[in-house]
């Protein structure tokens, strides 16, 4: 059965959201299926059925669907603390688990898998400076390099000591660099907005 979209909701997070129809005592894993409605159908029957030896599972109607899974995509369960530094990790998928065993070992913070895993949302309580470094170092070491961190949102007295995006690599940072005062030779342009510096 073909599935769209998955997303895991820790015990710890799924009373945060706003939608009622998620238990608010349990993790939760979400799976959406797309389509027309005699398709959907056939296909929910389907997937029921490979489920039911997982644990118990339901389904969410519709329209209700919608607003979650558009809760969910936009971390609206995390727009309230704008104290809190909101920050969204693209990983493989098989890394995330390792990545967040790790990071709860050095900070407090709330987070859920989007994306069928391959994306993380993290919400982390007196942010700092390195967090932010101990979040890249993360995937660095953990993932093998392969995926980005991109902050969402901090407070203003840190924003200007961290890089919204990724760090470039050396080479990748001169060429944009070159390219950047190429067309905005008076810097005058979001600068720092992207890149330190740029």
């Amino acid at each position: 059965c073909q599935v769209s979209a998955a997303a895991h909701l820790p015990e710890h997070i799924t009373n945060h959201f706003p939608n009622d129809m998620l238990p608010t005592d349990t993790s939760v894993t979400l799976l959406r299926l797309d389509g027309f409605h005699p398709t959907t159908g056939a296909r929910a029957e389907v997937l029921s059925n490979q489920l039911k030896n997982a644990g118990e599972h339901q389904f969410i109607p519709c329209a209700e669907s919608a607003v979650l899974w558009q809760e969910i995509s936009s971390a609206q369960c995390f727009s309230q603390n704008i104290d809190h530094a909101l920050w969204h990790l693209s990983i493989p998928p098989k890394n995330g688990p390792k990545i967040i065993d790790y990071l709860r070992l050095v900070f407090e913070f709330d987070y859920y898998f989007d994306w069928a895993g391959s994306g993380i949302w993290i919400e982390i309580r007196n942010p700092s400076h390195d967090y932010s470094e101990e979040i890249r170092q993360s995937i660095q070491e953990l993932a093998s390099g392969d995926g980005h961190a991109t902050l969402i949102r901090t407070p203003h007295d840190i924003i200007d000591t961290i890089d919204p995006f990724q760090p470039l690599a050396p080479e990748i940072e001169a060429i944009t660099r070159r390219i950047k005062s190429q067309f905005d030779p008076m810097n005058i342009f979001n600068p720092g907005r992207m890149y330190k510096g740029i």
